[in-house]
């Protein structure tokens, strides 16, 4: 199995989110603009204000996730072989490694993703897996993987820990 940049998770973790709330600012739009009796100043000028909030709020942590996360994500490969064999490519250098050699394993998430809770704000999906060997450490975003990771490690070995934009850089 191989995990790499993915579209599909690109499309899940950034463009779904995007063109979702985009459609919500239209519907918002026209409410505003109904219960304005039709004044286009006022509900611009209402917009506006609900549109600096949202950037601050979800559009502009969106972008530095999604950012940060598809840079640490570029040219690195995770296969998963047999054997608890595993192959990490950064680019193009291959490095192989066995379960035994892994000390551990941090699942680093959000809280609401830690705790199994509604997950309300986009950026709250976002997650990467730090799997430290006696050589070296690997990190694994969630802009590569699209499967049920966690199976193949060993369960004394993983940790999951929460954090509250902690999780914003992966390093």
């Amino acid at each position: 199995m191989s995990i790499e940049l993915k579209k599909e998770n690109i499309d899940y973790y950034f463009t779904k989110p995007l063109i979702l709330s985009f459609i919500i600012n239209l519907g918002f739009l026209a409410f505003i603009f109904y219960f304005s009796d039709y004044d286009f100043n006022k509900t611009l000028k209402t917009f506006a204000l609900v549109l600096v909030v949202q950037s601050i709020l979800f559009y502009i942590p969106l972008v530095l996730f999604y950012y940060n996360y598809r840079n640490k994500s570029k040219g690195k490969k995770f296969q998963i072989l047999e054997n608890d064999k595993f192959c990490y490519i950064k680019n193009g250098e291959k490095r192989y490694f066995t379960n035994s050699e892994i000390e551990k394993v941090v699942f680093n998430l959000s809280i609401p993703l830690k705790l199994n809770n509604p997950i309300f704000l986009s950026w709250h999906d976002y997650y990467f897996i730090k799997i430290f060997t006696q050589k070296q450490e690997y990190i694994i975003t969630c802009l590569m993987i699209d499967d049920d990771i966690d199976g193949f490690f060993d369960k004394s070995k993983v940790e999951k820990k929460g954090f509250h934009f902690a999780h914003m850089f992966p390093r």
